[in-house]
């Protein structure tokens, strides 16, 4: 929906065409148990280093920033988008455009609170 249309921005207008698309289901913890073993081992040698074990969710702040720990993001990041696109071919959408896969695509936004995206035309408003 546009950003800048008033109430009742959530919902679509009447006549709109709307299509939800399911997809078959993923075996979550087969697809993502390398990811997942990898982040385990990296947040148990800061475990290590820190003396301390961390609570679930609690991301070590070295990890933050970790060139490790963001390749293991972008990686899982691109096993989610290979799964959007198999939707999308299935329901007869075309090939997305791979760009919209890179951060460097998206820094690229201007620094004002609205202005229409470059990269699908779209309106945004920052809040």
């Amino acid at each position: 929906m546009p950003e800048d249309r008033e109430w009742p921005r959530f919902l679509p207008r009447i006549g709109a065409k709307i299509r939800v698309i399911y997809g078959s289901a993923v075996d979550v913890d087969e697809v993502f148990r390398e990811s997942r073993s990898k982040w385990k081992r990296m947040v148990r040698k800061q475990e290590e280093v820190l003396g301390r074990s961390l609570n679930a969710g609690e991301v070590p702040e070295v990890l933050k920033d970790h060139p490790e720990a963001i390749q293991l993001r972008i990686e899982v990041a691109k096993t989610v988008r290979a799964m959007v696109q198999n939707l999308r071919l299935k329901a007869g959408y075309s090939d997305d455009d791979h760009s919209y896969a890179l951060a460097k695509t998206w820094e690229r936004e201007p620094k004002t609170k609205h202005f229409q995206s470059p990269v699908d035309d779209s309106l945004v408003r920052k809040e």
